[in-house]
């Protein structure tokens, strides 16, 4: 048993502006998340340090708290930080993914202590995940290979594989509690194409991406259900998984990755 995407068709003639304005109106009353009986709407203030920090991989500790402090100082009120790329242990720069730990080198304590900080000033906190895509000698490889399309070699985390999709589910769960995460955001910088048709027999082409999109919608389900509330950013290198169903469950905060 297998299931499609999520596909919606609009039909219309005459004023095109009239038809997208239609198909805006739809998409805000029938598929945007909501929080409680009110539709998300995005952050006025989000902001972030990347720039100053290659993203996050010579942040630490102070310079978070110090950038936070920057911006209240100069009366803009924040609604979210964002710690990007990096904030985990890594051997060549953010791209290197598949351990998905605090580095506790340059974040004492965690990245809890800056979430308190920011907390206390009415600050939520974003936190960058890039859970699918795993590099070579990363926990991921070295610990499960079995889980990765691609082996100890590194690729795709093959979330059509419950045992894959459960360690996932409760190790982000995790990171959410301990780590004081408010607003969860994915991105997906790979092409998977090639890891799903390689692990498929000529005649089961297609069966692989399908189980992985269904964990992939499986995984984001549970986070919702175990944190009621909680917003997901939905990025994929700048917008590049802007379907309907993940629209259902996330809201792109930004047109690029860029604030």
């Amino acid at each position: 048993e297998v299931r499609s995407p999520l596909v919606a068709r609009q039909f219309w003639k005459g004023d095109r502006l009239h038809a997208q304005n239609v198909w805006r109106s739809w998409m805000i009353a029938h598929n945007i998340p909501k929080r409680g009986d009110a539709t998300v709407r995005p952050p006025l203030m989000e902001a972030c340090s990347s720039h100053w920090y290659g993203e996050m991989i010579s942040a630490n500790s102070d310079t978070q708290k110090m950038f936070i402090d920057g911006y209240f100082k100069h009366g803009m009120k924040l609604d979210y930080w964002w710690m990007d790329a990096g904030w985990y242990w890594n051997k060549t720069g953010w791209p290197n993914t598949g351990t998905w730990e605090v580095d506790t080198n340059r974040f004492p304590g965690g990245l809890r202590p800056i979430s308190d900080y920011a907390h206390a000033k009415g600050v939520d906190i974003v936190v960058w995940f890039e859970p699918e895509r795993v590099t070579a000698g990363t926990w991921l490889t070295e610990n499960h290979p079995e889980w990765i399309l691609g082996g100890k070699d590194g690729g795709l985390l093959n979330l059509g594989n419950p045992e894959a999709l459960e360690w996932l589910t409760n190790h982000v769960d995790g990171l959410i509690k301990s780590e004081g995460i408010d607003l969860y955001r994915q991105d997906f910088n790979m092409d998977p194409l090639p890891y799903w048709r390689k692990n498929d027999a000529e005649d089961r082409q297609g069966i692989t991406e399908i189980r992985h999109i269904e964990g992939y919608f499986a995984y984001w389900d549970e986070l919702q259900r175990r944190h009621p509330g909680m917003l997901i950013d939905s990025c994929a290198s700048g917008g590049r998984r802007n379907d309907l169903e993940t629209l259902r469950r996330a809201v792109p905060l930004l047109r690029s990755d860029y604030i």
